[in-house]
């Protein structure tokens, strides 16, 4: 088919010559047209394609397009066809046509191979044939090893047993267990190796690849690939090509050549999905395909260097247009090319800001690839308002799931509503689909029928809206449609659904697949698909011998093993399929079909899971438990009782976890019962054991309904029991390789716990690091065979303290902490391959800084600058299309674009744009007081948050950390959660953990002057610093709000004031100020001059110092530094008693008044968080400040 939308383009030449000796039947090629000036030629055809597309002229876009096939050069092809209708669009005649441009085009270039790889699946559709395998030049044999992990990053520069030697004939030890080297080939008629068909798993996967060939001439290499990989040659570094955020289709030769000779291959591909593919050919210098004689490789004992420069894709690419060409026409030829070599981001940063058509056009395809949502629908725009095309925008509003605006845009448009082009068309229908009746959408495509005869469209979509109420209608439609084209894929699409249904016959369904087949010959899922067939219609004995060739041709797929087992299972048991299931369980250990037959074993008494120091409770145990309960009623207030908390944690080999879980609850409060009227449990390859409820007269009563995970009961009352007893299995980690944490607490709230046991057992050979919290755990540990075991156990454990305010007390409860890695270094080179890409100080990033600092004199001057544009000017949203983004920095040039990130974005924009001038900064990962502190005795990744740290240099003397996520607070403060953590900071070449410090009360403050102008108005100034001015700013963003705010900022001051005035401004300190008259109450101010102190002062911090003792450390979230100045314009202020003063190490305060009637009230906290130590003393001299401020009384001495 001639899709436009899902083309690869190529730059060299792979293809042999003589294409149609044995394909007489097809189409003849229509002959290429010469083109003496090729860059206007281009021009001129992207001028014209672009402009038939926008007027909706179908024809003239048609001819445009042969025309663009026929003379465009190859390097230009792909922009070409990217603006030539998708052949869902075109009738027979046009299609038939196009085939015959493209067919035309064919040859042994580069160019030729995308022809011919767009016009197979016409071919395919049309004639049900193909055009003749070209395998010259092909390196389409290979040794393959794989099973390597790949966490995202690292994997390419990590060193595998393939790198240290080679040995065709021994195995190799992979982290799927040890697997020998096997010879691998592509699918005949096809020029790529897909490594799913030979190798499982196939997504976060590295594998080593080794061939050898020889060549009579000198070569280069051209490659294709879904993936990053390294090549050698000769045991020699050769290239290097990473940093792909998507396929390498582009076919890329890559610098260097190799002399005549001999010449051994070593690829090492990493892929982070499951399409795992890759394609090399042999050209000469004016890329042809050469051909080359495929060797046997030879041993190697030398193991292989790790010392490779990375390809410069976007440099290589950008400068294959000739330089004699336009700018313009070079930028969109060079950023059309460098998207589809794998680098869709820096192709749209290369294409630029454009105008013309075409320009606009491909950069809202280029949008597409790079996730740039607002610049899809930014470019339709433009293209509405300078093209007059107001259907492109309603096509990019439903393509981004805005159809409501589309359908309203459309609709009210009769222009675009009275277009019969097919693009038109197509654009109403998928409109209609949503927003129209069925009577509308039958009528719309009864007109395109009219409008486009031999368009094929319009019969399918009207059979496919007569199907369910006029089946009779649309099956004669189809008939029409098959005369026309048997082998439509709308059709064969049909016929694979019925298959699977189980319709059809035998023979029809057998030649479906074979037919199915001829195109992906080594296709698993078509080979399993033919099995099944067989197999369900009684040919079980040549089911089992496919199945078996199947197993053969990917012994590690788990579907063909699963699919054996489960026979085996029909038809001797457990018993006969146990050896299946083993080979199963090391193919995929967490396989649900193996752990249920294990399980099921288990119950029937057979095998059970034995670990030292741990068994599984049973129901037997678990009833007598119950019944004994009033032993172990709590001698402590609590609202249920733990009878039984027992979790064991069994680490596989592979890094997966099997968690046996056994609860039973005692309720003493129904209240607290309720919550457990709904449970869910949560977890992959669930297995629930038992599920039930015991009431206090001793009845049972099973769960009212089970769906997966929820278990739901229709009442609980106090005193009944719950049983609950599962088990689960989590996979490995995706992330780094081995990593396994977690946590187990002994204490929960409101909760007495009997005798709370957590088993950690593990077979990985290494004894996991073990961190225990609170008071004392019985610990005790076992041995039997690879197996390792701990068990840490309490008895008698009481609920936790509660307390206010604190962040994350579950980090202070009693616990005991795991992690399987014994070093910091492998996250930290994990967070290192993390930040490589967006590490690189590019050219927008160069202009970014040079203008944010142009006319900067000082270093001081330049950090301040670029801090104010990441902090103001990049607003903070999160953006996860990729889970790895969650961890991934997007890349310096998108955060600035896009204007938005989030704290990791900009961090590393604040880090590059520093670079860029020559300052020293680094990324510095935080865990938040919201999550308490970082547990540096167990490495693993504790981290929510990253800011930039400037180290001592020439300007920042005392080094300086920098928050880009602090919108609301002063540009030279830290947020409240991060001061005070420990931040790991991550150089190219160390790491270390490093205390952010807390901010000196002074820059955390609350000053205020309260001036009395007469009666009951006051004049209040109000100056915020820190966290209490982030959080007024918040407070007052938006009229509503700040009329709200106002209200309450008076009300804190003397209850039930009024506000006459107020405005909020930022000062020239950059400070936040709140300016306000307001009225007070009149007992405020008693006729007898007796003055009441401001609530603020009085009970500001009364909720933080209301216990005499903590548990936890308190936080200290919002202003440390408090201070009133209070004067009155009719008359003196005087205290009556003695002036009030007290000082401590994190304490001080004082109240007093001046000799001119001016009275000041203060109190600093100096920490933030305040450890349960030092509070007692905090606490009291807090409450001895307090006292003596009340006993004193604040009078107003009126003038007369």
């Amino acid at each position: 088919m001639i899709s436009a939308h899902d083309r690869r383009t190529f730059l060299a030449g792979v293809m042999g010559a003589a294409l149609f000796s044995a394909c007489t039947h097809l189409p003849s090629p229509l002959e290429t047209l010469a083109c003496d000036k090729p860059a206007a030629c281009v021009q001129e055809d992207l001028d014209a394609l672009a402009t038939a597309r926008l007027s909706g002229d179908h024809d003239a876009w048609v001819k445009a397009s042969i025309r663009a096939y026929r003379r465009s050069p190859d390097l230009t092809l792909p922009v070409i066809y990217g603006l030539t209708p998708n052949d869902g669009d075109l009738g027979e005649k046009d299609l038939l046509a196009l085939t015959r441009a493209l067919l035309g085009r064919i040859d042994d270039r580069s160019a030729g191979h995308q022809a011919r790889r767009m016009v197979r699946n016409t071919l395919k559709t049309r004639y049900n044939t193909d055009l003749p395998d070209l395998d010259t030049g092909l390196v389409g044999t290979w040794m393959l090893v794989a099973g390597f992990d790949a966490p995202r990053g690292a994997a390419l520069a990590r060193v595998d047993p393939p790198q240290e030697a080679f040995d065709p004939e021994s195995t190799v030890t992979t982290h799927r267990g040890v697997r020998p080297w096997r010879q691998v080939h592509r699918p005949n008629n096809r020029g790529s190796l897909v490594l799913k068909d030979w190798t499982y798993p196939t997504s976060k996967q590295c594998g080593h690849l080794v061939t050898r060939l020889r060549t009579e001439r000198p070569i280069q290499l051209q490659m294709r690939s879904s993936s990053e990989f390294r090549l050698w040659v000769d045991e020699q570094p050769f290239a290097e090509v990473r940093g792909l955020d998507r396929s390498m289709a582009l076919e890329t030769i890559l610098p260097g050549t190799l002399e005549a000779g001999e010449h051994q291959l070593e690829l090492r591909t990493c892929s982070q999905s499951s399409s795992w593919w890759l394609e090399m050919r042999a050209v000469d210098s004016e890329g042809r395909a050469t051909k080359i004689e495929m060797l046997k490789p030879k041993p190697r004992e030398k193991a292989l260097s790790s010392e490779f420069s990375p390809l410069d894709l976007d440099a290589l690419v950008m400068a294959l247009p000739p330089a004699d060409w336009p700018k313009d026409l070079r930028n969109l030829i060079g950023s059309s090319l460098l998207y589809r070599s794998g680098r869709p981001m820096a192709a749209f940063q290369a294409l630029g800001t454009r105008q013309d058509a075409p320009g606009l056009l491909t950069q809202r395809s280029l949008a597409v690839g790079a996730r740039r949502q607002e610049q899809r629908l930014e470019t339709a725009e433009l293209l509405a308002k300078l093209h007059s095309a107001p259907l492109e925008r309603v096509q990019t509003l439903l393509n981004l799931n805005q159809g409501d605006r589309a359908a309203k845009q459309l609709f009210r448009n009769e222009a675009l509503m009275a277009r019969t082009d097919p693009l038109a068309l197509r654009t109403i229908g998928r409109t209609l689909d949503t927003f129209g009746t069925s009577l509308k959408r039958l009528r719309l495509w009864q007109r395109a029928e009219k409008a486009h005869p031999d368009w094929l469209a319009p019969l399918l979509e009207q059979a496919a809206i007569l199907q369910s109420s006029r089946k009779h209608e649309a099956d004669q439609l189809l008939n029409r449609l098959k005369d026309v084209a048997p082998y439509h894929s709308r059709l064969r699409r049909r016929l694979r659904r019925g298959l699977r249904r189980g319709e059809g016959d035998l023979a029809q369904n057998l030649a479906l697949i074979a037919e199915d087949r001829r195109y992906s010959p080594l296709s698993l899922s078509l080979q399993m698909q033919e099995a099944k067939l067989l197999n369900k219609t009684g040919h079980r004995q040549k089911a089992r011998a496919l199945v078996d060739a199947v197993r053969q041709q990917n012994p590690y797929a788990r579907s063909p093993q699963e699919w054996i087992a489960r026979e085996d299972w029909l038809d001797g048991g457990m018993v006969k399929a146990m050896p299946e299931l083993e080979k199963l369980l090391v193919l995929n250990p967490s396989a649900s079909m193996a752990l249920q037959a294990k399980r099921y074993l288990e119950l029937q008494g057979g095998e059970q899971l034995k670990v030292p120091l741990w068994s599984r409770p049973t129901e037997a145990q678990l009833l007598e438990l119950i019944e004994n309960r009033e032993k172990h009623r709590p001698p402590v207030p609590a609202s249920q009782v733990m009878l039984m908390d027992d979790h064991l944690e069994l680490i596989q080999k592979d890094g997966s976890r099997r968690q046996v879980i056994t609860m039973v609850r005692w309720f003493l409060d129904r209240r607290t019962a309720q919550r457990y009227l709904n449970t869910k449990v949560r977890g992959s390859r669930l297995q629930i054991h038992h599920a039930f409820l015991m009431k206090a007269d001793g009845t049972r009563v099973d769960p009212a309904s089970r769906r997966s995970g929820s278990i739901r009961f229709r009442e609980i009352d106090e005193g009944a029991c719950l049983v609950l007893q599962y088990e689960k299995v989590i996979g490995a980690s995706s992330i780094i390789r081995g990593l396994v944490n977690g946590t187990f607490w002994f204490e929960a709230t409101d909760t007495w716990n009997v005798k709370p046991t957590f088993t950690l057992a593990t077979r990985q050979g290494r004894a996991p690091l073990f961190h225990q919290i609170g008071q004392k755990i019985d610990q005790k540990t076992a041995d039997q065979g690879d197996l390792k075991v701990w068990r840490f156990q309490r008895q008698g454990v009481a609920p936790p303290p509660t307390e206010r305010p604190v962040l994350a007390p579950w980090r202070e409860q009693s616990q005991v902490r795991f992690s399987t890695m014994d070093t910091w270094d492998p996250y930290v080179n994990w967070v290192r391959d993390l930040l490589r890409e967006g590490n690189r100080i590019t050219p927008t990033v160069e202009t970014t800084a040079r203008q944010l600092t142009e006319g900067a004199s000082s270093v001081a001057e330049k950090v301040e600058r670029v801090y104010a544009y990441a902090t103001r000017d990049i607003q903070y949203e999160q953006d996860y299309a990729r889970v790895i983004e969650g961890w991934e920095p997007h890349l310096p040039d998108q955060v600035v674009d896009r204007k938005y990130g989030d704290c990791k974005d900009k961090s590393m924009l604040i880090i590059v744009l520093l670079r860029a001038l020559g300052i020293q900064a680094e990324p510095v990962l935080v865990r938040t007081w919201s999550l308490g502190e970082v547990d540096t005795k167990l490495p693993s990744s504790q981290f929510n948050h990253m800011i930039a740290w400037l180290p001592p240099q020439d300007g920042v003397p005392d080094g300086r950390f920098l928050d880009a996520t602090a919108e609301y607070l002063d540009l030279d403060n830290l947020r409240h959660d991060v001061q005070g953590t420990l931040g790991l900071i991550v150089t190219s070449d160390a790491w270390r953990f490093q205390r952010i410090p807390e901010r000196p009360a002074e820059q955390e403050y609350m000053r205020g002057d309260l001036i009395h102008l007469g009666d009951a108005r006051w004049e209040v100034r109000l100056e915020s610093r820190g966290h209490a001015a982030s959080t007024l700013r918040r407070a007052g963003k938006g009229e509503r709000q700040a009329k709200t705010f106002e209200a309450i900022a008076a009300s804190s001051l003397w209850p039930g004031s009024i506000v006459e005035s107020a405005q909020m401004v930022e000062n020239q300190e950059d400070r936040l100020e709140v300016r306000m008259v307001i009225k007070v109450p009149d007992q405020v101010l008693s006729s007898s001059g007796r003055l009441a102190l401001p609530i603020v002062a009085l009970d500001g911090w009364k909720r933080l110092f209301s216990r005499p003792s903590r548990h936890y450390p308190l936080m200290v979230a919002g202003f440390r530094w408090l201070r009133l100045e209070l004067s009155s314009q009719a008359g003196p202020l005087k205290l009556t008693g003695d002036h009030v003063v007290v000082k401590g190490p994190s304490y001080e305060g004082q109240f007093n008044c001046q000799d001119d009637g001016r009275c000041v009230l203060e109190e600093q906290i100096k920490r933030v968080v305040v450890p349960p130590s030092d509070y007692t003393e905090l606490a009291r001299h807090h409450s001895a400040f307090r006292q003596a401020m009340v006993q004193g009384e604040l009078r107003l001495d009126e003038k007369p």
